[in-house]
């Protein structure tokens, strides 16, 4: 049976850790090479925050 691969949403509300945690589920996926694609949406305001933190 061929694998199917992971699929993932996380969202809640504000101040909940879900960038770390998106961070976390990210990184897993690249290190086991089992994400092709990664698509981020976030709020306009968090978008110059992560620059700067880069």
């Amino acid at each position: 049976m061929p694998r199917t691969p992971p699929r993932f949403l996380i969202a809640d509300d504000p101040g909940a850790r879900k960038t770390i945690m998106a961070g976390f589920c990210i990184k897993e996926l690249l290190l086991r090479d089992d994400v092709k694609q990664c698509l981020i949406v976030a709020s306009g305001g968090l978008v110059d925050q992560w620059h700067d933190e880069r």
